[in-house]
């Protein structure tokens, strides 16, 4: 690829591998694209297919030094003069457009200019080879298409393919601006919304003296009480904190879907209900919570969805998430410098729940790379959240944090524990405290007499 002509002289390709390489952060992660290349059909504007190899192309900018990423498209597998490019700085969004997975449309923002086709439509040799080219694209959105919109929010857990797709069809566009009130308290509940852009916040308390509860961020949903209950009123207040984006659907419109798809009304309230009351209820430090805590710890969570190989978050990234496997198989790696292979420390199933001390010491490295086996559901509590849930709901944040030590005794199997009695526990949390050491920083010197007990 060195002899490349002017066009795309400035940018490195790089031979792609058969090799899968991962990557400490989102950028290499995006530089390893250079040189993702492989056969796909373009459809021309007349309606017939045109089979065109694909090559990534990137480079940073010579003067702003940001990652510009480019899909050139060739007549041939050996060919330098590219037939056209695809500019990824433009895509809006990906849709999958066939029940076979096969054919799929990348959709361009106006902003690329008038020369630029509004839509490309792609189609793969498999579903494999299209789902890899559309796992490629996704991170270049700027906005999920609403059928990708429902598969990354919490209604997957439930819906099917076919009637996710029903669903997208139904979903209308809606644009609030800036400190517009969206629902407020005690009001019907007549409308859902996904948050595709922007911030939606939620507040406690009756309107004008409301309390500032935490941000909805995109791809959050609220209104969620209508859909298992047609006569659902709002437990809290919505507002834009920001210009925003949604996708929504009337209470008319969802009860006429609800007689096509008969069985998903009932499927919803076991996950809103029974499925995330079991899962908040097996976290060691939210045992016990009163039903006011409960519901207000429960309008905090968010769903987050991992399609296979996608990565949850890598090594050494600051953690501010604790997360609660709610379906499928996580891994959990290491990088190891010296050979860039990757050490498999274990895999988490439904049930597990990892991330904790994030909520307590924010910003603390991950130690490890997870990511996903299968496609995965998780819920998600923030640590901005979390401080708010402590501060509103009038939590000691010195038990929450006992809590969460008494959880780690039982963790580890150690066993001088094994003669402390279970009520005993609390009282020896009182006695510990949380240390952080940085890189390089000593923790106790050879022949120091020895006065502490740790647990890493």
């Amino acid at each position: 690829h060195a002899a490349v002509k002017d066009r795309v002289k400035n940018f490195a390709v790089d031979e792609f591998g058969s090799k899968v390489r991962r990557f400490k952060s989102k950028h290499n992660r995006l530089m390893a694209y250079r040189g993702l290349e492989g056969w796909l059909e373009k459809r021309k504007r007349l309606g017939f297919w045109q089979k065109r190899y694909f090559r990534v192309l990137a480079h940073n900018h010579p003067e702003t030094g940001k990652l510009i990423t480019q899909l050139a498209y060739f007549e041939t597998n050996t060919s330098l003069e590219p037939k056209g490019f695809i500019d990824l700085r433009f895509v809006q969004h990906v849709d999958l457009l066939d029940k076979k997975k096969r054919t799929f449309a990348v959709r361009m923002l106006k902003a690329a200019g008038p020369n630029v086709k509004s839509v490309y439509t792609l189609r793969g040799v498999t579903p494999e080879v299209a789902s890899h080219w559309l796992s490629f694209f996704r991170p270049f959105s700027h906005v999920l298409s609403p059928v990708d919109t429902i598969q990354r929010s919490a209604l997957v857990c439930t819906l099917k393919d076919a009637q996710i797709r029903s669903l997208a069809k139904l979903l209308k566009p809606k644009v609030f601006k800036k400190g517009k009130w969206i629902i407020r308290r005690g009001e019907k509940l007549d409308h859902f919304y996904l948050l595709e852009i922007g911030a939606v916040g939620i507040y406690t308390g009756s309107i004008p003296q409301e309390k500032f509860y935490w941000n909805l961020l995109p791809v959050s949903f609220f209104g969620e009480s209508m859909l298992t209950d047609a006569k659902a009123v709002a437990m809290n207040n919505f507002r834009a904190e920001e210009d925003c984006q949604c996708l929504k659907i009337s209470l008319k419109d969802w009860e006429n879907y609800i007689k096509d798809h008969p069985t998903v009304r009932a499927q919803l309230r076991v996950l809103f209900e029974s499925t995330v009351n079991r899962s908040i209820e097996s976290v060691s430090f939210l045992k016990g919570l009163k039903p006011a805590a409960f519901a207000l710890i429960k309008a905090g969570l968010h769903f987050e969805v991992l399609e296979e190989g996608e990565e949850l978050f890598f090594e050494g990234d600051p953690g501010d998430k604790f997360y609660i496997v709610q379906s499928g198989t996580l891994r959990i790696v290491r990088h190891n410098p010296r050979t860039e292979e990757e050490i498999l420390l274990t895999e988490v199933t439904k049930g597990a729940v990892f991330g904790e001390i994030s909520l307590m010491l924010p910003n603390i490295p991950r130690t490890a790379t997870i990511m996903a086996k299968s496609r995965s559901i998780l819920i998600s509590l923030d640590e901005r959240t979390f401080k708010a849930f402590v501060k509103v709901a009038g939590l000691d944040m010195d038990s929450v944090m006992r809590e969460r030590i008494v959880g780690t005794f039982h963790q580890y199997n150690i066993p001088f524990f094994d003669a402390i009695r279970q009520s005993s526990f609390r009282q020896l949390a009182l006695s510990c405290r949380v240390q952080c050491f940085e890189a390089d920083e000593i923790i106790f010197r050879e022949g120091e007499q020895g006065t502490q007990f740790y647990i890493i």
